[in-house]
């Protein structure tokens, strides 16, 4: 507790502390007060099954693994993890799982600086607090599932990187974020991660996927947004997402941010630039991202198609391209209108292809150039153009002006 003179004080346990099961006590607790330190630099151990508590308004620094089986329910104060691996024990059976209840307002939080956890995380409380539960340093890997409710906005600090191995459940918003101006990381693996209403990533933070199955929202019906300086996620398999309800929003204070397919197709439903977004979507080998834009019209300006990265379209909305796309990647369009502006070309697209109730809209007066133009599965030589254009090929597949494919080429032979 608060030391009588009001200043703050340490207390180090350096030695081994059993924890033992008492009859009619559910929860063996270490309490620290408001202003107090305690610092556990030795193991709890036990030899049955027990639950260990963390409850006070003051500070609890773990640096050594802990060797009992159980609970671990952290209520109150802050909790600094240092211990390399469990910190909160060791993993026996079902019984095994750390539980974040934070009802303490500012004095609740729990900061991790490099360690890996083997149990089961749930967070529960007021984790909607900024930086309330943050990865301080160092890379963290949890190998139980992690769930939390409410909105979660975990904080993660510069060149901190955290590691899920047995997959995250959000029962509300999630929206993790950066302090300061260099990249941190979440990466997902082995089992996917699960945002039940919407997911939210703010400035200098990389999401890396490498399982498929990951969900944004109920019923296949999500929002995913990406907010700031270079937030990234970044795709290392295919169909990562194959949500066709899900929206994938560059937000208006969105600057850098980028998508990077890694030559793995994904599959979403509606692409939306907020105006005055920066960003890029971008695969280093050839990949798809597939579209079904049935929720919006969206005008790309600041985002941009790079590398090799290709866009199919579907969906009855339309999607306009008002900026030059630097992508060698190809374009598909099988459903609603792809646009044009006077400032949108594509020309290093490798192939158009425009068929199903597919429309390809170009200014009128305009020539829009690309390496190969394909309608309805039948490559067009030269030009093509809406019905009575006088094009080489008029088609209802476009409108507006016309669309400058391969020239054909005549050999005469004496």
């Amino acid at each position: 507790k608060k030391s009588e003179s009001g200043l703050a004080h340490t207390n180090t346990i350096a030695v081994p502390v059993q924890v033992l099961v008492q009859k009619d006590v559910s929860s063996r607790c270490l309490t620290v007060g408001k202003d107090a330190t305690l610092e556990l630099r030795a193991p709890l151990t036990s030899t049955e099954t027990v639950s260990v508590g963390k409850g006070g308004k003051g500070v609890l620094n773990i640096y050594a693994p802990s060797t009992f089986a159980g609970e671990f329910c952290h209520t109150g104060g802050m909790i600094s993890v240092y211990a390399p691996s469990n910190a909160f024990g060791k993993v026996a059976d079902s019984s095994s799982r750390v539980f974040i209840n934070e009802r303490d307002g500012d004095y609740s939080g729990i900061y991790f600086y490099g360690t890996t956890i083997d149990h089961p995380v749930t967070i529960w409380g007021n984790s909607d607090r900024f930086g309330s539960f943050c990865f301080r340093g160092g890379t963290n890997v949890f190998n139980g599932k992690v769930t939390t409710g409410y909105t979660f906005r975990p904080r993660n600090a510069s060149g901190s990187v955290a590691i899920f191995n047995g997959g995250t459940y959000s029962s509300s918003y999630l929206t993790p974020g950066c302090f300061g101006s260099t990249k941190c990381e979440w990466i997902v693996r082995n089992k996917p991660m699960e945002c039940r209403e919407g997911l939210e990533l703010g400035a200098y933070f990389w999401l890396t996927l490498e399982t498929t199955g990951n969900t944004v929202g109920s019923g296949g019906s999500g929002a995913l947004s990406l907010h700031g300086a270079k937030t990234t996620i970044d795709f290392r398999t295919d169909y990562a997402y194959s949500q066709v309800g899900l929206q994938l929003s560059f937000a208006k204070d969105a600057d850098q941010c980028q998508l990077l397919l890694n030559g793995h197709s994904q599959r979403i439903g509606t692409l939306e630039e907020i105006a005055g977004a920066v960003g890029k979507i971008d695969s280093s080998s050839p990949a798809v991202l597939y579209l079904n834009q049935n929720k919006l019209d969206t005008t790309l300006t600041g985002v941009e198609f790079t590398g090799y990265a290709s866009l199919s379209k579907a969906g009855a909305k339309t999607v306009t391209i008002d900026r030059k796309m630097s992508s060698k990647g190809t374009v598909e369009v099988t459903e609603g209108t792809l646009a044009f502006t006077t400032n949108g070309s594509w020309r290093r697209c490798a192939e158009l292809s425009i068929s199903g109730t597919g429309v390809v809209s170009v200014p009128a007066g305009s020539v829009l150039r690309v390496k190969k133009i394909v309608i309805d599965g039948v490559e067009k030589l030269g030009t093509v153009g809406p019905i009575g254009s006088g094009a080489d090929f008029e088609t209802e597949h476009v409108t507006g002006g016309l669309i400058q494919g391969k020239t054909g080429v005549l050999l005469l032979v004496r």
